[in-house]
């Protein structure tokens, strides 16, 4: 799912369609048949051009205003396209995707992407584990026209890489600037600030965590222990300063969501957990069975069946020995008037 702006909303789906929606009323304006997508970002200058990775390693390009256009750039990569970004730093002239075999491409944005150079990493790439680094390096002298980009491997290594463009005569226009470790798989990050990165990791039906790295040192700050299956998304919240008298620029705080169907809201202070809030999404809920059949359904079929004989409107049956116990004392009284 992709923001556009206060108004629209862009998502992707495995039904091989591309669907613009009003964020308002969350109605579909406009669909898009495509082949299956599994990435999107928005790129241009003015973003005015969407690029969608495809499973066949193809991209499909759509314009914002003219949607009824679509351009289809066969083998952009030779696998899955597990991630796109768009470089703002570059003032969203470029874009950066990669795919699962750890191939790292640099584009030029437009209609027909034109490819600027390719790295390729000792390892593959998890779902959204590739973003933007932003205030990492000065805006002056040799660093004009450049990006930093931070690469998580499946291989329980994130790489901080220099992106130089614009730098064509030159012989290297990107560069491995630093690598730290993580405890288990990063499934997901993202930039806390301009000192720390959110690493979610762990596996599938395992316990996950979140590593809060130091950026500069590399090293792990803390660890965020809650959630039970893998986490599959992060987002950083800025909150309004009108709810909070007081706004504290070290506090930062973070959604995590996870297939164990929570989402938890974290407080951190300089990367340091403060407090955390708990949503379950849906109850958990695994019926119980016996012979083949469903406990619980059979459990509610019977309470359906009472409900319904009871608004019949039929009066209850009465016990007759009750009856006859009730009657037996004015039986008495009338023989002995008599």
């Amino acid at each position: 799912m992709l923001k556009i702006n206060e108004k629209e909303i862009v998502t992707v789906s495995d039904d091989c369609t591309l669907k613009f929606w009003n964020a308002f009323h969350l109605k579909v304006d406009f669909t898009v048949s495509t082949e299956t997508i599994t990435c999107i970002c928005a790129t241009g200058p003015k973003h005015e051009l969407f690029v969608a990775g495809c499973h066949s390693g193809n991209f499909i390009t759509i314009k914002t205003k003219e949607r009824s256009k679509k351009e289809t750039f066969v083998s952009a990569h030779q696998n899955l396209v597990r991630v796109l970004i768009n470089l703002k730093s570059l003032k969203s002239r470029y874009f950066c995707s990669a795919d699962v075999c750890g191939f790292v491409k640099v584009w030029q944005s437009g209609i027909r992407p034109v490819e600027v150079f390719q790295i390729e990493l000792p390892g593959a790439i998890s779902y959204n584990s590739m973003v933007e680094v932003n205030n990492l390096l000065p805006t002056k002298g040799d660093y004009i026209d450049t990006s930093v980009i931070a690469c998580a491997l499946k291989t329980h290594q994130v790489n901080l890489i220099l992106l130089c463009p614009t730098q064509v005569l030159k012989e290297k226009q990107y560069q491995i600037i630093k690598t730290f470790s993580t405890e288990m798989k990063p499934t997901c990050l993202i930039q806390l600030s301009h000192r720390h990165l959110a690493v979610a990791v762990g596996s599938l039906k395992e316990n996950s965590n979140i590593e809060i790295h130091d950026i500069v040192s590399g090293k792990c700050v803390s660890t965020l222990k809650h959630h039970s299956d893998m986490i599959d998304s992060l987002l950083k919240l800025d909150l309004s300063s009108k709810a909070y008298k007081v706004k504290n620029p070290y506090v930062q705080w973070v959604l995590s969501a996870s297939r164990d169907r929570r989402i938890v809201l974290w407080k951190l202070l300089d990367g340091k957990p403060l407090s955390k809030s708990d949503y379950p999404v849906v109850k958990l809920y695994e019926p119980m069975r016996s012979g083949g059949r469903d406990i619980a359904s059979r459990q509610s079929r019977g309470q359906s069946q009472r409900k319904t004989k009871q608004g019949t409107g039929s009066a209850p049956k009465k016990n007759p020995t009750k009856v006859a116990a009730k009657t037996k004392p004015h039986v008495k009284k009338a023989l002995i008037t008599k």
